[in-house]
């Protein structure tokens, strides 16, 4: 139930879901939901546990924990509101008492207790007869259901190309060859010549080369030169070297090039997948038409470190189950990540979808590159615009920007500058 609700705040805003979360004691408020909050309204509390957890969520978002002090000074209806990046505010607000009924009160006497009134009944049925038209056209442009049709109607194509009879396929055909002459006659004769008189020169100086190791009687150095000349002349007829008796003749030739035999695919047989086999097939169907996909990346959009166990492990047994080649989706890949991954977050829910994934540093340097968004900044400029103000040379600053740049959140560098990149906006 834990890691349904995790998906749900987590993914939700791809489908226009949000949800809202309610308690008295925020410190055990589940931490992975807990990061993806956008605004947070905190009531006069006391307890050192919970203002710690209060204190922890605003320090990660980068604004003043102070406020946190005066959390017990608080009256009834008085709450500290924060909200960033969505309503864009940190302050005190007053929140009026209920007029209608207040079921979370308590008891007074002499206070008349407002009944709650009964609501209007519903008609289901007529909302969803009037919904049907709106529901039919969201299902058939649904992005998700298109991909599985493709992925369908290319297998049933497939497999009716396999059953088309042999006969069929092989039309028969008459072969005809027509010689369409390159080079004019002319021509070739004239080179024809040329190349008679070259091999007549040729020959000629062979045949003195010859004559002048006629008097060795080391068949060394007439080896060599018959070794030589083989390398050169390749297969053209030479004048045989005379050679000391009993010597034979050394011919070079290249060894045949082997080339090793191509491994068959191996087809998909239908195994269940582990938790980060799913994660990581789905980071290649999100990033299978990027120009560059680094393990990195991968590891990335699945949640995952690169290079670690669990992501080594998931990479095997997604290519031993015909799902990966190398660092491509295979057709059964591509099918089954398509039947249950979302949409790839794009544009600003992207950049909402990054944000608790990567460092305070990285979230504060990329803000200022939104904020200027097309044009570009040295590093200089962007360090004097980080809410931190960080330095330029220091490792939290290389290692945020590096991060943005493997991750093709931002590109440029100091020389041409450095710019959100453009997923952010499309």
């Amino acid at each position: 139930m834990v890691g349904a609700f995790e998906d749900l705040f987590k993914l939700g805003r791809n489908y226009g879901l949000g949800g809202s979360l309610i308690s008295q004691r925020p410190q055990a408020v589940n931490k992975e939901v807990l990061n993806q909050t956008e605004i947070l309204l905190a009531f006069q509390m006391t307890g050192p546990h919970e203002r710690k957890a209060i204190a922890g969520w605003v320090a990660d978002k980068g604004l003043d924990v102070r406020l946190v002090d005066e959390l017990p000074s608080l009256e009834i209806g008085d709450a500290l509101v924060w909200s960033p990046q969505f309503l864009k505010v940190t302050k005190q607000i007053h929140i009026a008492k209920k007029k209608t009924y207040d079921a979370s009160s308590t008891p007074e006497v002499g206070v008349t207790i407002v009944e709650p009134k009964e609501l209007s009944p519903v008609d289901v049925e007529k909302i969803k007869e009037s919904m049907a038209d709106v529901v039919k056209r969201a299902d058939e442009s649904d992005p998700k259901k298109l991909r599985q049709q493709i992925v369908q109607l290319n297998r049933e194509l497939e497999n009716a190309q396999k059953n088309i009879p042999l006969a069929i396929a092989q039309v028969a055909t008459k072969e005809v060859i027509k010689e369409v002459p390159i080079i004019p006659a002319k021509e070739i004769e004239a080179l024809t010549a040329e190349i008679a008189g070259f091999r007549k020169d040729y020959v000629a100086a062979l045949d003195r080369i010859a004559q002048g190791f006629e008097s060795l009687n080391s068949a060394n150095y007439v080896d060599r030169i018959e070794m030589g000349l083989n390398k050169l002349v390749g297969g053209m007829k030479v004048p045989a070297i005379p050679a000391p008796q009993n010597q034979r003749s050394i011919l070079v030739r290249p060894m045949p090039s082997v080339k090793p035999a191509p491994s068959a695919p191996v087809e998909y047989s239908g195994e269940s997948l582990t938790k980060a086999e799913r994660m990581i097939l789905r980071s290649f169907y999100w990033t299978q038409n990027d120009s560059n996909i680094t393990p990195a990346k991968i590891g990335f959009y699945a949640d995952y470190r690169a290079g670690s166990g669990s992501f080594n492990n998931a990479l095997s047994g997604l290519r031993s189950k015909g799902l990966l080649i190398s660092w491509k989706l295979t057709r059964d890949g591509e099918a089954l990540a398509s039947s249950y991954a979302e949409a790839k977050p794009t544009g600003t829910e992207l950049r909402e979808w990054l944000r608790p994934k990567i460092v305070k540093s990285s979230n504060e340097i990329l803000d200022v590159l939104f904020n200027v968004y097309p044009h570009r900044l040295s590093p200089e400029q962007i360090a004097e615009r980080t809410a931190s103000g960080y330095k330029v040379g220091t490792g939290s600053f290389n290692n945020a920007l590096s991060q943005l740049r493997s991750l093709e959140a931002a590109e440029g560098g100091a020389r041409e500058g450095v710019k959100a990149a453009d997923v952010f906006f499309e």
